[in-house]
């Protein structure tokens, strides 16, 4: 893994962490449909952020496309790799 990559992930672990600290992500599963979404767009406003620095190094060879997926692409494509 090259360090772009590393860096990007650990930043979208952290913004996870965010998360998860404030205890967003574990009630999602259980929570209504209303409170999902909040909890959803949570997630996606940190990962925009993160996806604003990843524009920092699109010229840069070790960049992926993958960096600039939506956070509701992220699982998809997580899964798909370990598949």
């Amino acid at each position: 893994m090259d360090d772009t990559s590393r860096a990007l992930r650990a930043l979208r672990n952290s913004v996870l962490e965010a998360s998860a600290i404030k205890g967003l992500i574990e009630k999602r599963e259980a929570a209504e449909p209303a409170m999902r979404r909040v909890i959803d767009q949570s997630v996606e406003h940190n990962w925009d952020v993160l996806r604003g620095i990843a524009r920092q190094w699109e010229d840069h060879a070790d960049f992926r496309h993958e960096f600039k997926h939506h956070a509701w692409e992220l699982d998809h494509h997580h899964a798909a790799a370990q598949a």
